[in-house]
């Protein structure tokens, strides 16, 4: 009697089919994941990076968290074209997906655009060159004072050597205060 209703109604299939292949995703999401990561580790790929680009990047852990997540992806899609629901819900995590990649680049770029601006200000205008001392006495108002030797002017930082201590300063700071050339 239970399965009756089971088979009549094609919706409960549907649901019980999608949950499935969600399971069965997730199942194989872990599985192709672990199987990348054995296999790099087998190659040593992470101890190749590290020594031959001096790098600390984890090729293993990431390489299992990227197919894991592509796995799971296609799973929920599945799951949803066998709801029927794929192209809304698509279109809705992909707007979502949009709209926080977007929010993420502004406020990256919210804190680097001044001292861009002002890497480039510094280079064409040229106040200061490298190997110069500079003197700056006071930040927005604050005492501050710094003295040292300009190491490098790159494009939204300088290098400053003071005393035994090498500062790095946004070239927004440089370039809204005053900076004393001696």
């Amino acid at each position: 009697m239970l399965f009756d209703n089971f088979i009549e109604n094609p919706s409960l299939g549907k649901i019980v089919a999608s949950l499935a292949i969600i399971l069965l995703g997730l199942v194989l999401g872990k599985f192709f994941g672990s199987l990348s990561r054995t296999i790099l580790n087998e190659l040593e790929a992470n101890s190749l990076i590290k020594n031959k680009l001096k790098s600390n990047f984890n090729l293993e852990g990431y390489t299992y968290y990227i197919i894991s997540f592509i796995v799971y992806l296609l799973a929920i899609n599945l799951a949803l074209k066998q709801l029927g629901i794929t192209t809304i819900v698509l279109y809705i995590i992909s707007g979502i997906a949009l709209i926080a990649g977007i929010l993420v680049i502004f406020f990256s770029i919210k804190g680097m655009l001044p001292n861009l601006v002002s890497g480039f200000n510094l280079a064409i205008y040229q106040p200061f060159k490298e190997k110069d001392t500079i003197s700056i006495e006071e930040i927005q108002g604050k005492k501050f004072n710094l003295e040292g030797r300009i190491i490098k002017i790159k494009t939204t930082e300088t290098l400053i050597l003071s005393g035994q201590q090498l500062i790095f300063i946004p070239n927004s700071v440089l370039t809204r205060n005053k900076v004393i050339r001696l």
